[in-house]
């Protein structure tokens, strides 16, 4: 029995991630003025120079460790498109998430942002593999757990902002979140940004180590 009703999850939740995404995306195409995601403010709050530096190394290491972890479903592809998504996504995400209770942020608002996140740290992993293969990937939902702390960390990471009224915080704490009153500097928040890099490698550590072992015995 409980076989069988696993068997029936796994067949259903690409469909109905898929169905409920396709809702997402359409929602935020036809009423972007509604979603920060798509202004031009959360974009100048996205590109800041630290921000893009830490990207650009982040998804060079990830897609130059990926075929050497072990795990035949990661490849240098795949940790690249899972690495941009997450960066365009996860601050808004986990941001619009996290103002929910206080912020009184709107249904619509929510199922996007829970959308986008599928999207990043799961569906984009499962279309690839079955482009690739053929096949849906057995390891979907192994995926999207392990994703999704990543993916949570790096909507941490990239909304620490410093301001001189409010040290170093969250950004989606303020009220006027996503908005760059002025550059952040790193030196103002590398401590904290070191604690969830260290946070993130943790997660990874068992793929880093097997593909620093595979490196050093060829």
């Amino acid at each position: 029995m409980f076989c069988e009703i696993s068997m029936s999850w796994q067949h259903l939740y690409p469909l109905i991630s898929g169905i409920a995404c396709l809702g997402g995306l359409a929602l935020l195409a036809s009423n972007g003025s509604h979603f920060s995601i798509a202004r031009p403010s959360y974009y100048r709050f996205l590109f800041q120079r630290w921000k893009l530096v830490t990207f650009f190394l982040a998804a060079a290491l990830m897609a130059t460790v990926a075929p050497y972890t072990g795990d035949p479903t990661w490849d240098g592809p795949d940790a690249l498109l899972m690495s941009a998504l997450t960066y365009w996504t996860a601050p808004w995400s986990i941001g619009t998430l996290a103002r929910l209770p206080r912020f009184r942020v709107g249904v619509r608002q929510a199922y996007v942002a829970i959308c986008l996140w599928l999207l990043s740290a799961s569906l984009s992993y499962d279309i690839y593999l079955w482009i690739r293969t053929g096949a849906y990937p057995d390891t979907s939902q192994l995926n999207l757990v392990a994703s999704s702390g990543l993916y949570i960390a790096a909507g941490l990471f990239w909304n620490l902002e410093y301001r001189d009224h409010r040290a170093v915080h969250l950004a989606f704490l303020d009220t006027d979140w996503p908005r760059v009153a002025r550059p952040c500097p790193f030196r103002r928040i590398w401590p904290y940004a070191a604690l969830v890099a260290i946070f993130v490698a943790m997660l990874l550590s068992p793929f880093f180590w097997h593909a620093l072992t595979l490196l050093l015995s060829e």
